[in-house]
């Protein structure tokens, strides 16, 4: 677990968190990473696209 939060810290860039609920944290930890994995697969598809 500390290592998940470590690599949160690290990747998402979560610079507050808006809620003060448990619901709202783990809502703003999931959309930060499903942004991530968004940015992700577009950066790795423009990557394909770019090499052909």
């Amino acid at each position: 677990m500390e290592l998940f939060f470590k690599w949160v810290k690290q990747h998402l860039h979560i610079k507050r968190f808006y809620g003060n609920s448990a619901n709202a944290f783990y809502t703003q930890i999931h959309i930060a990473l499903i942004t991530y994995c968004l940015l992700l697969l577009m950066q790795r598809k423009s990557l394909i696209k770019g090499n052909c």
